[in-house]
Parts: C-alpha cells; sequence; structure tokens
C-alpha cells in the first residue's frame, strides 16, 4: 500500500467525520497544501460549507448529488468562478493522484450511460474502509484492537452495503439517480 493511499483515505475519512483537521491534514499530504476546502468540493462536487454542515450528521445527505439538481448547476457556477484556483490546486497535487480522478470520472461517466452497473462509490468507500483498517491495526497490534477493528471494518462495510441498497431502491422507487462523488 502506497503511503497516499493512507492519505486519501484519511481524507475520506475526515469528509464522512466533518473532521477539519483531518481533512486539512490528508490535503496537505496529498499536495493541496492550504486550500483543502476547494480540495474537498473538487472531489465531492459539494460545496464545502455543505460539505461541513455540522447541522447535517447524515453523511448521505451531505455527500449525495442529485443529477439535474441545483447542486449541478451551483458546481457549474464554482468551476467558472474558481477556475484558475482549481488549476491552481491540479498543478500541486501528486500525478497519481490525478490519475484516480481521471479514471474515477471516466467510471461515473461510463456508469451514468450504461445505466450505473458498476458502484465506484461502493468500490473506493470500502478501499478506504480496508486502508484505515490496515493503518490502525498496525499501529496498535494486540488481540483485542484485533478483534475491534475487525468489529469496526465489519460495520463499516455494512454500512456501505446499507447504503448501496438504498440508493438501487430509490432509484428503482423514484427513477432518479443519485450520485455519490468519490
Amino acid at each position: 500500500m502506497c503511503i497516499r493511499d493512507s492519505y486519501y483515505a484519511q481524507l475520506w475519512k475526515g469528509i464522512i467525520l466533518q473532521d477539519e483537521n483531518s481533512i486539512k491534514n490528508a490535503s496537505i499530504e496529498l499536495g493541496a497544501e492550504y486550500e483543502y476546502p476547494l480540495f474537498v468540493s473538487m472531489i465531492t462536487s459539494k460545496a464545502y460549507k455543505d460539505v461541513m454542515n455540522k447541522e447535517e450528521k447524515d453523511s448521505k445527505k451531505r455527500l449525495l448529488v442529485q443529477k439535474g439538481s441545483e447542486d449541478t448547476e451551483q458546481l457549474g457556477e464554482y468551476v467558472v468562478n474558481y477556475h484558475k484556483e482549481i488549476v491552481n490546486v491540479l498543478s500541486k497535487i501528486n500525478q497519481d493522484l490525478l490519475l484516480l480522478f481521471k479514471v474515477n470520472d471516466f467510471l461515473r461517466s461510463l456508469d451514468g450511460r450504461l445505466g450505473s452497473p458498476v458502484n465506484t462509490f461502493k468500490i473506493t468507500a470500502d478501499f478506504c474502509v480496508q486502508t484505515i483498517y490496515d493503518e490502525e491495526r498496525k499501529q496498535n497490534k494486540s488481540l483485542w484492537n484485533d478483534i475491534r477493528y475487525v468489529a469496526i471494518l465489519f460495520r463499516a462495510r455494512f454500512r456501505i452495503v446499507l447504503l448501496d441498497i438504498f440508493l438501487r431502491m430509490h432509484k428503482m422507487v423514484t427513477g432518479k439517480q443519485y450520485v455519490l462523488q468519490m
């Protein structure tokens, strides 16, 4: 596992838990330096204030982007308004991370055209959970911690599966597809 994997996973953990210090530290390590609010907005396709909205604890509601919604229009406005800053951040981050973003964007586009046969969010979330689990397990080696971390890993993966089921059911009932950005 590459050290950047760990920081990328920590970034997503910080986003989900609304932990600004974790987001800031991981963003710095990934090369975004102190432009972490813009960096988070770039990878979530949501305004930083919405991602960090402390009144909304449900990460699904904070991170879901509904196609054709005002979120999409707002995103377009942000891109126009912050074009130079976005280019600046992209020029600073590690090239491997740029490739990851491009591949993720490409897969998301294919998913949309093919009716979303592959859930890239689920794959990315599972990768991040496993990476964090591996890192924490390396730091705290004991039988009790192993048992605790396996329980945490199981719980996180179970929640990812439940979210996947929710998204599929929502699409079947409403005909509208939510897009989780990762």
